[in-house]
């Protein structure tokens, strides 16, 4: 969701993503921003980002969020690496799940945890 925000600058995504960390606080886990690292260093994102910025948008939501110790072990999600995002939730106490992803919103709500897509979280909160 943060990609399809960073790459829209119009977009429910967008709005949904400032909404998000400038009300409430972000949640971090080591395995997640791995992974965002590891996206955001694919080289199709050159043309929209230099290294530099993509740097910045990791440090911006380091210094935003709250880093959360996982120790849920959760196997819910019919795509097994989006299992750390319901780990991260549960331990972080989420108030909701921020996702585009297909996999992770056909299981709204998760142990009474929200997962919203941009458009229904706008509409949420």
């Amino acid at each position: 969701m943060v990609v399809s925000a960073l790459l829209s600058k119009e977009g429910n995504s967008r709005r949904a993503l400032i909404k998000a960390v400038e009300e409430n606080t972000p949640l971090l886990a080591l395995s997640t921003l791995d992974e965002l690292e590891k996206t955001l260093s694919k080289p199709k994102f050159e043309r929209f980002f230099s290294w530099k910025e993509r740097l910045a948008i990791l440090e911006f939501l380091t210094r935003k969020g709250v880093y959360v110790e996982i120790t849920s072990e959760v196997l819910a999600c019919r795509d097994s690496s989006d299992n750390k995002f319901l780990n991260l939730a549960l331990d972080g106490k989420a108030d909701a799940i921020l996702t585009r992803d297909p996999d992770l919103l056909i299981l709204h709500p998760f142990e009474s945890i929200p997962i919203l897509s941009p458009t229904d979280f706008l509409k949420f909160f």
